[in-house]
Protein backbone atom coordinates (compact mmCIF):
# COMPACT_ATOMS: atom_id res chain seq x y z
CA UNK A 1 0.00 0.00 0.00
CA UNK A 2 1.62 3.52 -0.79
CA UNK A 3 1.44 6.52 0.54
CA UNK A 4 -1.77 7.36 1.11
CA UNK A 5 -3.68 10.62 -1.21
CA UNK A 6 -3.14 13.76 1.54
CA UNK A 7 -6.73 14.43 0.73
CA UNK A 8 -8.68 11.78 2.80
CA UNK A 9 -11.81 11.55 0.18
CA UNK A 10 -9.25 10.81 -2.44
CA UNK A 11 -7.90 8.04 -0.26
CA UNK A 12 -8.84 4.53 -0.81
CA UNK A 13 -11.00 2.69 2.11
CA UNK A 14 -8.57 0.59 2.78
CA UNK A 15 -5.62 3.90 3.82
CA UNK A 16 -8.65 5.94 5.91
CA UNK A 17 -8.97 2.48 8.12
CA UNK A 18 -4.69 2.36 8.70
CA UNK A 19 -5.36 6.29 9.16
CA UNK A 20 -7.69 5.85 11.79
CA UNK A 21 -5.94 2.53 13.42
CA UNK A 22 -2.87 5.19 13.48
CA UNK A 23 -5.03 7.69 15.42
CA UNK A 24 -6.08 5.23 17.87
CA UNK A 25 -2.61 4.26 18.67
CA UNK A 26 -1.58 7.65 19.21
CA UNK A 27 -4.13 7.79 21.85
CA UNK A 28 -3.33 4.53 23.07
CA UNK A 29 0.19 6.42 23.24
CA UNK A 30 -0.97 9.27 25.57
CA UNK A 31 -0.63 11.76 22.31
CA UNK A 32 -4.01 13.31 23.57
CA UNK A 33 -4.83 16.95 25.13
CA UNK A 34 -3.66 16.16 28.02
CA UNK A 35 -0.73 13.94 27.35
CA UNK A 36 -2.43 10.93 29.33
CA UNK A 37 -3.22 7.65 27.74
CA UNK A 38 -6.47 6.80 27.66
CA UNK A 39 -8.75 3.41 27.73
CA UNK A 40 -9.89 1.96 24.85
CA UNK A 41 -13.44 2.90 25.60
CA UNK A 42 -12.62 6.55 25.46
CA UNK A 43 -10.42 5.51 22.52
CA UNK A 44 -13.40 3.80 20.76
CA UNK A 45 -15.90 7.25 21.90
CA UNK A 46 -13.08 9.52 20.20
CA UNK A 47 -13.32 7.03 16.86
CA UNK A 48 -17.25 7.06 16.92
CA UNK A 49 -17.16 10.72 16.60
CA UNK A 50 -14.77 10.62 13.52
CA UNK A 51 -16.61 7.70 12.29
CA UNK A 52 -19.85 10.38 12.41
CA UNK A 53 -17.69 12.75 10.41
CA UNK A 54 -16.74 10.37 7.60
CA UNK A 55 -20.64 9.12 7.44
CA UNK A 56 -21.61 12.84 7.00
CA UNK A 57 -19.40 13.24 4.04
CA UNK A 58 -20.17 9.61 2.58
CA UNK A 59 -16.54 8.20 3.56
CA UNK A 60 -16.16 4.49 4.02
CA UNK A 61 -13.34 3.69 6.47
CA UNK A 62 -14.31 -0.07 6.91
CA UNK A 63 -12.86 -2.70 4.32
CA UNK A 64 -15.11 -5.34 3.33
CA UNK A 65 -12.43 -7.93 2.45
CA UNK A 66 -9.39 -6.55 3.91
CA UNK A 67 -7.92 -6.12 7.18
CA UNK A 68 -9.53 -4.05 9.39
CA UNK A 69 -6.47 -2.56 11.57
CA UNK A 70 -8.79 -0.69 13.41
CA UNK A 71 -10.48 -3.59 14.96
CA UNK A 72 -6.62 -5.42 15.70
CA UNK A 73 -5.99 -2.21 17.78
CA UNK A 74 -8.98 -1.83 19.93
CA UNK A 75 -8.77 -5.82 20.50
CA UNK A 76 -5.01 -5.31 21.61
CA UNK A 77 -5.67 -2.26 23.80
CA UNK A 78 -8.99 -4.17 24.78
CA UNK A 79 -6.80 -7.46 25.98
CA UNK A 80 -4.46 -5.39 27.73
CA UNK A 81 -6.84 -3.72 29.82
CA UNK A 82 -8.43 -7.66 30.86
CA UNK A 83 -4.89 -8.68 32.25
CA UNK A 84 -5.32 -8.47 36.13
CA UNK A 85 -2.86 -7.30 38.12
CA UNK A 86 -1.14 -5.36 35.21
CA UNK A 87 1.42 -2.89 35.30
CA UNK A 88 1.87 -0.30 32.95
CA UNK A 89 5.70 -1.08 30.98
CA UNK A 90 8.21 0.73 31.59
CA UNK A 91 8.65 3.28 28.27
CA UNK A 92 11.14 3.34 25.53
CA UNK A 93 12.36 6.65 26.45
CA UNK A 94 12.71 5.49 30.04
CA UNK A 95 14.75 2.52 28.75
CA UNK A 96 17.01 5.27 26.65
CA UNK A 97 17.68 6.88 29.92
CA UNK A 98 18.29 4.05 32.04
CA UNK A 99 21.08 2.38 29.11
CA UNK A 100 22.59 6.69 29.21
CA UNK A 101 22.89 6.51 33.06
CA UNK A 102 24.10 2.54 33.42
CA UNK A 103 27.35 3.99 30.69
CA UNK A 104 27.70 6.17 33.34
CA UNK A 105 28.64 3.25 36.18
CA UNK A 106 30.84 0.53 36.37
CA UNK A 107 29.65 -2.49 34.32
CA UNK A 108 29.69 -4.53 37.91
CA UNK A 109 27.91 -1.57 39.28
CA UNK A 110 24.38 -2.60 41.63
CA UNK A 111 22.57 0.30 38.70
CA UNK A 112 23.92 -1.16 35.94
CA UNK A 113 22.95 -5.13 36.65
CA UNK A 114 19.45 -3.45 37.63
CA UNK A 115 19.37 -1.78 34.07
CA UNK A 116 20.61 -5.07 32.71
CA UNK A 117 17.72 -7.18 34.43
CA UNK A 118 15.08 -4.75 33.42
CA UNK A 119 16.26 -5.11 30.06
CA UNK A 120 16.07 -8.70 29.85
CA UNK A 121 12.71 -9.05 31.18
CA UNK A 122 11.54 -6.35 28.83
CA UNK A 123 12.32 -8.30 25.80
CA UNK A 124 12.05 -11.90 27.45
CA UNK A 125 8.89 -10.86 29.22
CA UNK A 126 9.45 -13.13 32.63
CA UNK A 127 6.54 -13.39 34.81
CA UNK A 128 7.10 -12.83 39.14
CA UNK A 129 7.38 -16.12 39.34
CA UNK A 130 10.18 -17.02 36.88
CA UNK A 131 12.66 -14.49 38.69
CA UNK A 132 11.71 -14.46 41.84
CA UNK A 133 10.30 -16.69 45.05
CA UNK A 134 8.23 -15.43 47.54
CA UNK A 135 10.53 -17.10 50.71
CA UNK A 136 14.04 -17.79 51.19
CA UNK A 137 14.13 -21.00 53.02
CA UNK A 138 12.31 -22.80 50.41
CA UNK A 139 11.43 -22.71 46.56
CA UNK A 140 8.43 -23.14 44.96
CA UNK A 141 8.28 -26.01 42.56
CA UNK A 142 6.67 -26.82 39.25
CA UNK A 143 3.98 -28.92 39.52
CA UNK A 144 3.74 -32.28 37.29
CA UNK A 145 7.22 -31.98 36.41
CA UNK A 146 9.88 -34.77 37.52
CA UNK A 147 12.20 -33.86 40.51
CA UNK A 148 10.41 -30.57 41.10
CA UNK A 149 12.25 -27.93 39.72
CA UNK A 150 12.37 -24.36 41.30
CA UNK A 151 9.64 -22.72 39.02
CA UNK A 152 11.66 -19.23 38.88
CA UNK A 153 14.99 -19.52 37.50
CA UNK A 154 17.98 -20.13 39.33
CA UNK A 155 21.97 -19.52 38.72
CA UNK A 156 22.46 -23.14 36.82
CA UNK A 157 19.77 -22.08 34.51
CA UNK A 158 22.01 -19.76 32.63
CA UNK A 159 25.03 -20.25 30.96
CA UNK A 160 27.69 -16.99 30.39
Amino acid sequence: MGLPDPTMPKSSCQARNYFLACYAVSLVQGQTLLGQSIRSRTISNYLKAVYNLFDARHLSYRPLLETDYIDIVLKTVQDYESVPNRRNMISDPMIRWLVIEAKKHHTDDAFCSTVNWILLGRYAGFRKSEWCQSTQSKFEPIKDWPGQSPLALIFSDWKF
